[in-house]
């Protein structure tokens, strides 16, 4: 009998974000396949160059966060209007009010402010004030 394989490939893209990417790998599967559980791949190779794949769709979308208080963080564009989401406690420290500088991939800086929170699932939006991604 032979049996398929479940990989699981987790991004963290901030400290409560994770994009999680499923592969499926049999020796019976193709590797011009999708990589699902239907449509397996067949060699752990198509399944590394599916990573890396994804990490470049991934790579633009993750910023970097500087406080005020001299933490700082990472955090994933969610919208086009530079809406970011990361972790809560990266923002909002108890306490504390900061004020966030934003460095995206391509070099371009925001500042932004402190939106909402839910610190029950860990996970803060923060607004840049001063740039549109569109």
């Amino acid at each position: 009998m032979i049996r398929s394989t479940l990989l699981t490939c987790s991004f963290l893209l901030t400290a409560s974000a994770l994009a999680s990417i499923e592969f499926h790998v049999t020796p019976l599967g193709k590797d011009a396949n999708p990589g699902t559980a239907s449509k397996p791949f067949a060699t752990l190779a198509r399944v590394q160059e599916a990573v890396r794949n994804a990490v470049e769709r991934i790579s633009p979308a993750v910023v970097g966060l500087r406080m005020s208080n001299k933490s700082s963080g990472s955090g994933v564009i969610v919208s086009e209007e530079g809406l970011i989401m990361t972790a809560a406690h990266v923002t909002h420290p108890p306490g504390k009010e900061v004020q966030i500088a934003v460095q995206f991939p391509d070099g371009r800086r925001c500042k932004a402010e402190t939106g909402s929170k839910d610190f029950m699932l860990g996970l803060g939006l923060v607004p840049c004030l001063d740039l549109a991604l569109k």
